[in-house]
């Protein structure tokens, strides 16, 4: 048996029971409150989501001062922050919302604003991108466009990365995805005509892949080991392998989202905005199947239907990487460098083992819900013609190639008239 997940926990001492009631910004009674858990040295802020479940989001501050600032500024119907640019804007700022700016006149705090007060309900991950504002402003808040350059990013970057005023250094991927909210603010305030010309953005070099994957061996070894796992961790790893989803997708999995009926899976619940990480509609699999049978009739029997698939102890789990690092060395994985298996590696495993067996590039793609050229980049390399055709046209041998034909892959023989004498 292994380690219970991280769930959210009951109320912990040191908390305020200070409502978030501020008549000046019109949303009294939110319930949000600040708490300042132990062993903790900053507040936060602890409020009920729309499904009911009890969240706390870090308000990042020591002072409480400072954390009942950021708690005047939670939203808690999106579960974070507004970013200080755009509940400060002036109503001069306002006025000038006809007008066309230029990128030397244009600060980097308005196309932010403008960014998030257009597009957040139209967001799906309104409180990455929040956060990710917040520190842009830190840096450039009201500096203008032009003066985003190569050095200027250069500056962010080691800022961040070192860390600064207490805050602790962050990965370069992270830096990477506050620089393309920076990026998007400033086309979307572009594309709306408020601005005379689209500036220059340096490159920003995305990270590189992790190489974090299962062969088809190691993956029944790891099925192995969760059929002796904790329900709620068996019931994860099994998800992970049979729908290829993200681990954010599978925490969030409710019983409305799995039809029995049609054996089908619609991993982006109702309601939710679609991303660029997009969550697919799958086939229950054979071997999943009974699996979510079993864990159907022990919610039913424990009244917990109103949970999430994944849940321990009549709670919302939080995150499986502990309880998943102890069933990757049960399995005898790697749980260290650079071939670590992580819940994501589920992901990776079962795309590669779909491209292996010959199946297309587009179906895969439709099965992990994202672009085919995505998918292409990353699993191309593991069909099983892998350039195949290119080796035998030098070769002057019958070129062979997979075909789809009803749905299995078959090879067929191709004249090379153009072969080498």
């Amino acid at each position: 048996m292994f380690a219970g997940p991280d769930v959210t926990g009951p109320a912990r001492p040191f908390e305020s029971t200070r409502p978030l009631e501020r008549a000046s910004r019109g949303r009294p009674g939110t319930g949000a409150r600040l708490v300042q858990p132990p062993g903790r040295a900053v507040w936060y802020v602890r409020f009920t989501d729309r499904s009911g479940r009890t969240k706390e989001r870090s308000t990042g501050h020591r002072d409480r001062t400072e954390a009942e600032g950021a708690l005047g500024r939670f939203d808690p119907a999106a579960g974070t922050f507004v970013p200080a640019a755009v509940e400060g804007r002036s109503a001069a700022a306002r006025a000038a919302a006809g007008r066309v700016w230029q990128p030397e006149e244009l600060k980097v705090s308005e196309a932010i604003a403008r960014y998030l007060e257009r597009r957040a309900a139209r967001l799906a991950s309104v409180r990455s991108i929040s956060y990710a504002a917040e520190r842009l402003l830190e840096f450039w808040g009201e500096r203008p466009l032009a003066e985003i350059t190569e050095e200027s990013v250069a500056a962010y970057r080691q800022r961040r990365r070192e860390g600064y005023d207490g805050r602790a250094g962050v990965k370069n991927a992270t830096v990477n995805r506050e620089l393309m909210v920076l990026r998007a603010a400033i086309r979307a305030v572009w594309r709306s005509g408020k601005l005379a010309r689209l500036p220059g953005f340096p490159t920003v070099n995305a990270a590189p892949g992790r190489d974090e994957t299962m062969s088809r061996a190691e993956v029944d070894r790891l099925l192995a080991a969760a059929d002796d796992a904790l329900p709620h961790l068996r019931l994860f790893t099994y998800l992970a392998i049979f729908t290829a989803a993200r681990a954010g997708a599978l925490l969030e999995l409710t019983w409305d989202q799995i039809d029995f009926a049609h054996g089908r899976i619609q991993l982006n619940p109702p309601g939710r905005v679609q991303t660029a990480k997009g969550r697919a509609i799958v086939p229950i699999a054979g071997r999943l199947a009974p699996v979510l049978a079993e864990a159907r009739a022990a919610a039913e029997q424990a009244g917990t239907l109103a949970l999430p698939l994944v849940h321990w102890r009549g709670r919302a789990v939080k995150s499986v990487r502990r309880g998943f690092r102890k069933l990757a060395e049960a399995a005898g994985l790697a749980t260290a460098g650079p071939a670590k298996v992580t819940p994501h590696a589920c992901r990776h495993a079962a795309a590669s083992i779909m491209a292996a067996a010959g199946i297309s590039m587009d179906m895969i793609a439709q099965f992990l819900g994202q672009s085919k050229e995505r998918t292409t980049r990353r699993y191309v390399h593991l069909l099983p013609d892998y350039l195949a055709p290119a080796v035998a046209a030098l070769d002057g041998k019958p070129i062979r190639q997979l075909r789809v034909v009803g749905g299995a892959a078959v090879s067929l023989a191709i004249d090379n008239p153009g072969g080498p004498p």
